[in-house]
């Protein structure tokens, strides 16, 4: 899954994880990743998640007016197909041993007090750009 995602309006703060490959586990069961970005952006401006680069993340909004974005996520979320939206937590995080790079163990969780509005897209055919 990618995710475009475009700040319309105000600032966020983004932290962006990989999960470390040998850490796959049942989703009951902490996972270990490894952070990615840890930053502030300002819009107008846009980012993206890849599929093996940043997707695990979390967004707050960092101004005292919010902030707005946008995402187009391809593929979109799809239960029947394995594609569920997962919210995870950092539970406890640590340097590596060189300390070149921040570890975290992430848990999942269901938030109560979010919601997702998707709509159907009816724009021409998006390829995958494989390069």
């Amino acid at each position: 899954m990618s995710v475009i995602s475009r700040v319309l309006y105000g600032s966020l703060h983004i932290k962006s994880y990989d999960l470390i490959k040998d850490s796959a586990a049942p989703r009951d069961k902490k996972l270990r990743a490894r952070l990615r970005v840890d930053e502030v952006i300002t819009a107008p401006y846009t980012t993206e998640l890849l599929p093996d680069y940043g997707n695990l993340h979390e967004i707050v909004g960092d101004d005292e007016i919010g902030c707005a974005f946008l995402d187009i996520i391809t593929p979109p979320y799809d239960s029947n197909v394995g594609r569920d939206c997962t919210y995870f937590r950092v539970v406890d995080s640590q340097d590596s041993n060189d300390n070149s790079e921040k570890i975290v163990m992430l848990e999942s969780y269901s938030p109560l007090d979010f919601d997702v509005i998707t709509e159907a897209y009816y724009g021409p055919h998006l390829q995958r750009y494989v390069s």
